[in-house]
């Protein structure tokens, strides 16, 4: 995930910023980050403030501190200078993707760019925004249209059905990157999206049957078990049913070494798996133009933010509420319609997060993705430390990664020990993609931690970070 901040060139005492028409759509100029957070103003980009005796809503002077990637919802700010680009980095797991000041974008590569991550990437200009994919770069121009990397058809697309080409894409706003899919925020609040279906339709289990003789040829690896004898097994774990269909439970399983089999079967239960996924029926559901339909025929609220995690994205609306759409692998997206007061989200592989207005965060995902540590972060913040409410959010691969106030970061990693991260201060920006978290200084540094690494580490996918600071900081 990646953040962006607006360099205001005025200020006002509004309390309420209004919609986009009474605006000019500021909110739509600060990625879709819409609700406005009291106590908090804008700053420049080198953090002085605009105006340090702006009053929040509830009535006392607060000083601005850091741009904090334009999380800090404006109460005393309406006009922005739209020529200015801060720096912005975004990652994924094998290449990351950076927009220079002036419009053009950086990529590294870990190995080498089998894909085509970077091709092509020194010769875009014009640009607002970038996201980096699995293997592919996609940039948003100033103009509304998008452009991609030749990994976006060598690697993601290649494999589609096509939803719509990203690269015919006309007026919109903003734009995410995930595994095997781009999904486009557009000037009218709707979305679009291309790549393959599964990463953002909606799957729906329509039946599956299997027979005995499906497990012929596993038996034939398994001393003295039939076919029928796996069959029958697995029936005994209600995983069939006794006609052969597949069962809910074996839906519910998000690995074939959830089903337990035991011996003999565990050193097949793969194979055995596998037979009962393929025999499975789906059918991909378009949620975006059942979404779409909503907002443009209803009225409903429209979306201000897109995040891509691998296999499916989420979408957050102007009313706080959010949506989620593809695959949902581990439930990582489970319940987040029940979610309200959302000022920002990020979707990684295996985990939705959300950010809520009172610098609380909520998170769905496998086993609630370490909720336990998420609690103990929200515990810290509801006792009433202003300082330690988060500004921001990030998800990564088997990490999040969470920006508080004071500029300190939190991680909750399942597998990753992230040792240097706890000791960045002034961040004011942080992504987290891969194994890496990265975080931007108030003093234009960049910081990273690999995760399992020992020391501190300096590059990113195999670029200095010499050479990142001098690539995003500098005007070319």
């Amino acid at each position: 995930m990646a953040c962006k901040s607006q360099r205001y060139i005025t200020s006002c005492d509004a309390q309420y910023i209004g919609t986009a028409a009474e605006t000019g759509s500021w909110w739509r100029e600060t990625d879709g980050w819409w609700g406005v957070r009291a106590k908090y103003c804008w700053t420049n980009w080198n953090g002085t403030p605009l105006n340090p005796g702006c009053i929040g809503t509830e009535g006392s002077p607060y000083r601005c501190s850091n741009p904090h990637c334009g999380i800090y919802k404006a109460t005393c700010a309406a006009y922005y200078d739209t020529s200015f680009i801060p720096p912005t980095i975004t990652l994924n797991r094998a290449n990351s993707a950076g927009l220079r000041k002036n419009g053009t974008a950086i990529v590294a590569v870990e190995g080498g760019d089998l894909y085509g991550a970077g091709a092509g990437v020194g010769d875009w200009s014009n640009l607002k925004q970038v996201s980096a994919g699995y293997n592919f770069t996609v940039g948003l121009k100033n103009d509304g249209a998008v452009v991609a990397t030749d990994g976006w058809d060598a690697y993601a697309n290649k494999y589609s059905g096509k939803y719509m080409d990203a690269t015919n894409w006309k007026g919109i706003w903003r734009i995410a990157a995930g595994g095997h899919h781009i999904i486009g925020l557009t000037t009218s609040g709707t979305l679009v999206a291309a790549g393959k279906e599964m990463t953002y339709k909606e799957k729906k289990f329509l039946g599956g049957n299997i027979s005995a003789n499906d497990f012929a040829s596993i038996s034939m690896h398994i001393g003295n078990v039939t076919a029928q004898d796996i069959f029958n097994h697995v029936k005994n774990k209600n995983f069939i049913a006794e006609n052969g269909a597949i069962t809910a439970n074996f839906l519910e399983l998000n690995s074939p070494y959830d089903m337990n089999l035991g011996h003999p079967y565990n050193m097949f239960q793969e194979d055995i798996f596998n037979v009962l996924e393929n025999a499975i029926t789906y059918e991909y559901i378009d949620k975006i133009a059942e979404w779409n339909n909503g907002i443009l025929q209803n009225g409903n609220s429209a979306f201000v933010q897109i995040s891509a995690g691998d296999f499916h994205f989420a979408a957050l609306r102007k009313d706080g509420t959010v949506v989620a759409s593809g695959d949902n692998e581990g439930g990582c997206y489970d319940g987040i319609d029940t979610w309200k007061n959302i000022t920002q989200i990020s979707a990684g592989v295996f985990q939705t997060v959300g950010l809520k207005g009172d610098g609380t965060i909520v998170i769905s995902g496998s086993n609630g993705y370490k909720k336990s540590d998420i609690d103990a972060w929200n515990d810290s913040v509801t006792n009433g430390n202003e300082e330690a409410e988060f500004i921001q959010v990030s998800a990564g691969y088997f990490h999040t990664a969470a920006l508080r106030k004071n500029g300190t970061v939190m991680v909750s990693s399942t597998y990753e020990t992230y040792d240097q991260v706890g000791n960045w201060t002034n961040i004011t920006q942080i992504s987290a993609g891969g194994s890496y978290i990265l975080g931007l200084t108030s003093n234009n540094k960049i910081l990273v931690d690999i995760g399992n690494s020992s020391g501190v580490d300096n590059y990113i996918h195999g670029m200095s970070l010499v050479d990142w600071m001098s690539g995003i900081f500098s005007v070319h």
